[in-house]
């Protein structure tokens, strides 16, 4: 009897260990993929239209967290949907402003976290 309670011990230990592993493996698996490394130095941002065209005329405004809604003006996308800032914080807040008439960002891209050095890819959406 003792040995049969070992064996579904150590049978349930393992599935146990299993478990973990499964759950851990799919959390990891969820990574934001929106942000990537980028340039050192800068906070980067190039917005998209749904088609993989720059989306012209949008705004980006950096934000630091947490201080009273300190943020630096806002500033213009380049032809290419690029936004590329320098600031002292090693992360700040994305905000967005001015987006095509019709078109939002996400609402999983909304108020991001974007440390120093690493590009955030947004494709807007239809509104």
């Amino acid at each position: 009897m003792k040995s049969m309670t070992k064996k579904l011990a150590l049978l349930l230990v393992a599935a146990l260990l299993v478990a973990t592993m499964l759950i851990t493996f799919v959390a990891c698996g969820s990574k934001d993929d929106s942000i990537v490394k980028g340039e050192d130095g800068y906070f980067t941002v190039q917005v998209l239209m749904p088609d993989g065209t720059p989306a012209a005329g949008v705004m980006v405004q950096l934000c630091v967290e947490g201080e009273d809604g300190k943020c630096y003006f806002p500033e213009t996308v380049d032809a290419d949907g690029l936004n590329k800032q320098q600031h002292d914080e090693d992360a700040l807040i994305v905000h967005f402003d001015m987006l095509p008439e019709g078109y939002k960002v996400k609402d999983a891209d909304l108020n991001k976290r974007l440390r120093k050095g690493y590009r955030f890819n947004v494709t807007l959406e239809k509104a």
